[in-house]
C-alpha cells in the first residue's frame, strides 16, 4: 500500500514539474517576441522577420512603425527627430523597420549613432509589403493598432511635433 502512495507521488511530481517547465517554456518564449520598452532591452535588432512578424511586437495600443535605412539621407535627417519621440515618450510603442541590406552596416549606424532603437532587420520588405503592398517611399511612418491594421500614415519630412499629432489624433 505505501509503494502505491509513493509511485502516485512521483508520478504527480513528474507530472507538476512537466508542466511547470512547458508553462515557464512557453512564456520564456512569449516573453522575447513582445514589445520591450527601450530601458529594458539588451539587444536592440530582430535580424529574422517575415509577413506577419511585427504583429509579435504589437501592444495594446497603437503602435508607430518607422520604415527607415542607413543608406537614406532622409532618414539620416530624421534620426534626432525619432530618437526624441523614442526617448520623450515611453508611452508610444515605437519600432523601427529596417530596409538596410547589410545588418553589419545597421549595427554599426545605430552604435555609432548612440541609437537605443527597436529594429527589425527587413531587407526583403515583407513586412512593408504586408502592411501597404503600394508604398515605397522612406522615412515612413504608420500607426497602426493591435490587430495589424493601419491607421494612418505619414511620409517624411517630418518633425517632433507632426509625429505626436500623428500619433494622438
Amino acid at each position: 500500500m505505501r509503494k502505491k502512495y509513493i509511485i502516485y507521488i512521483v508520478i504527480f511530481t513528474i507530472c507538476i514539474i512537466s508542466l511547470l517547465f512547458i508553462f515557464w517554456g512557453y512564456n520564456n518564449l512569449h516573453s522575447k517576441t513582445k514589445y520591450i520598452p527601450t530601458k529594458l532591452r539588451n539587444s536592440y535588432i530582430v535580424s529574422v522577420s517575415d509577413d506577419t512578424y511585427l504583429t509579435n511586437y504589437l501592444q495594446r495600443k497603437n503602435t508607430l512603425i518607422i520604415f527607415f535605412a542607413t543608406w537614406c539621407d532622409h532618414c539620416i535627417n530624421e534620426k534626432d527627430t525619432i530618437t526624441d519621440i523614442y526617448n520623450n515618450n515611453p508611452d508610444i510603442p515605437v519600432i523601427i523597420v529596417s530596409h538596410d541590406i547589410s545588418i553589419e552596416k545597421l549595427e554599426n549606424f545605430l552604435k555609432t549613432n548612440n541609437l537605443n532603437w527597436l529594429v527589425i532587420f527587413d531587407p526583403e520588405k515583407k513586412i512593408r509589403k504586408n502592411i501597404d503592398k503600394n508604398s515605397s517611399g522612406i522615412p515612413y511612418l504608420y500607426l497602426i493598432d493591435k490587430n495589424n491594421n493601419v491607421l494612418n500614415k505619414l511620409n517624411s519630412p517630418f518633425d517632433y511635433d507632426d509625429i505626436l499629432n500623428f500619433y494622438y489624433n
